[in-house]
């Protein structure tokens, strides 16, 4: 199932290239025992994950995979648009496996990792009118919503309590 999803989502992106780039030199993504590993460990998470992270799971998995092998793996997924991508606050990139058809924004804790979808038909129409009256094509984004959940705040009050909203 999963080397089927790489290779449709492959030929989906060199047919989405135009025909002139489709018969080019680039290799298309093969199948290997890594990048199966790879994918795996991503179906099996339910959170985001970094590229390190990922690489110490797969090590204690017992898989030799290198840390190259996956930083590799996670950017032609990337490119097949088969994971989402968030930055935390220090910049660091976390990957997981995209369950809906097109990209979606989270809203991730800086503390605890959790992330929930939501919803962005707003930004992305007003991305795409920036890019239409710009005259630019192929455009690429990120939407990077980082903060506090309610347990992580509520865990950092002595008295267990959500922290009253300052007045505006």
């Amino acid at each position: 199932m999963l080397k089927e999803q790489v290779a449709d989502r492959s030929r989906q992106l060199h047919m989405r290239q135009g025909a002139d780039r489709m018969h080019s030199r680039a290799p298309s993504p093969r199948s290997t025992r890594q990048r199966d590993a790879v994918l795996k460990a991503l179906d099996e998470l339910d959170a985001f994950a970094s590229a390190q992270e990922l690489h110490w799971l797969l090590r204690r998995q017992g898989s030799r995979v290198s840390l190259s092998t996956v930083y590799r793996t996670i950017a032609t997924l990337e490119r097949l648009d088969l994971v989402d991508v968030v930055r935390d606050d220090k910049g660091e990139r976390s990957y997981r496996r995209r369950d809906a058809p097109e990209h979606q924004h989270y809203l991730v804790c800086r503390q605890c990792g959790h992330s929930v979808p939501v919803p962005s038909e707003a930004f992305e129409t007003w991305v795409t009118a920036v890019q239409q009256a710009h005259g630019f094509v192929e455009v690429q984004h990120m939407l990077d919503l980082v903060g506090l959940c309610r347990d992580c705040r509520n865990a950092d009050r002595p008295d267990g309590h959500a922290a009253e909203p300052r007045p505006a």
